[in-house]
């Protein structure tokens, strides 16, 4: 168990030996923006309009005869019933006519639009910058480092002094 507590305490040490490092950066900058703008510019817009119409006009017409013939025989006697001698032929025509009239109206629209632009840039800018960078390390170790490394130094004393003892026995 005692081995245990010394390994344990040198460890502490080896892994205490780290110093920190403190860095601090301060940094300044200035910077100076100098623009001149010259900007011309020119547009140029056309527009055409074309417009195409259709009218389609249909007429479809349909005529309906009907023709009905009756003939009477007067060779024959009257019939009693209807008074009318039988009939021979009788023609009766009946003519019917029905018209469709469809009208189709069709509009084309083009339109074309051209725009041209034009510009020119004679800008110039400047730029000044002053840059100031100022970096500071600080390395060292703290209270409890320097106690750990104490403990691990004084463990691996003991530890050492330990094996001295157990190889003389």
């Amino acid at each position: 168990m005692l081995e245990i507590c010394f390994l344990v305490l040198m460890f502490c040490m080896f892994s205490s030996c780290k110093s920190p490092q403190k860095i601090t950066n301060n940094s300044k900058q200035k910077q100076e923006i100098k623009i001149e703008n010259d900007i011309s510019s020119f547009d140029e817009k056309r527009m055409k309009e074309q417009i195409d119409r259709l009218i389609k006009k249909m007429i479809s017409e349909q005529l309906f005869v009907d023709i009905k013939n009756v003939k009477y025989d007067t060779s024959l006697p009257v019939d009693s019933a209807t008074g009318k001698h039988p009939v021979a032929e009788e023609t009766d025509v009946k003519i019917k006519r029905k018209t469709d009239i469809s009208e189709t109206d069709s509009t084309h629209q083009e339109k074309d639009s051209i725009s041209a632009t034009k510009i020119d840039d004679n800008s110039t800018s400047s730029v000044k910058t002053n840059s100031e960078i100022k970096e500071e390390k600080k390395t060292g170790l703290n209270d409890l480092q320097k106690k750990m490394i104490g403990a691990g130094v004084f463990s691996f004393l003991l530890l050492a002094f330990f094996i001295i003892i157990k190889l003389k026995k």
